[in-house]
């Protein structure tokens, strides 16, 4: 029992001594710390400085490794689409070049069928022929 006593007493102290230090990076209760103190605030200050600003470098290298390959596979497929583009020759615009890409007269005739009526089964049927 004693022993958990003396183990909560010291807790409470560590605690205590943590936000103390918490209130003096955040830049309270700087009144009563000697110069020394002070000193040694700054000092962790700017190792964490250091270290925030390492993280960040080493996260914006990253971003910029992973941007570039985005950029080269983009590129890539770029070139993949252009290549495709200048292969395949130009779709016609109107019916006379289509006809004349497809090889067809413009003169052609082309027979249709149309059914009036219902659908009946068997041979009788109304067609008109064009």
């Amino acid at each position: 029992m004693q022993k958990w006593k003396f183990e909560a007493a010291h807790m409470a102290k560590k605690i205590e001594h943590l936000e103390l230090s918490i209130r003096k990076l955040s830049g309270e209760s700087l009144e009563s710390c000697s110069t020394e103190e002070l000193q040694h605030v700054e000092y962790q200050l700017e190792q964490s400085l250091i270290n925030i600003r390492k993280s960040m470098s080493q996260l914006l290298i990253e971003e910029i490794n992973q941007l570039k390959e985005k950029e080269r596979i983009l590129s890539e497929e770029n070139t993949i689409l252009h290549k495709k583009c200048t292969e395949t020759p130009q779709q016609p615009t109107n019916m006379k070049e289509a006809a004349s890409f497809h090889n067809i007269s413009e003169d052609m005739e082309v027979e249709t069928e149309l059914l009036i009526g219902r659908p009946e089964r068997g041979p009788r049927r109304n067609l008109l022929h064009g």
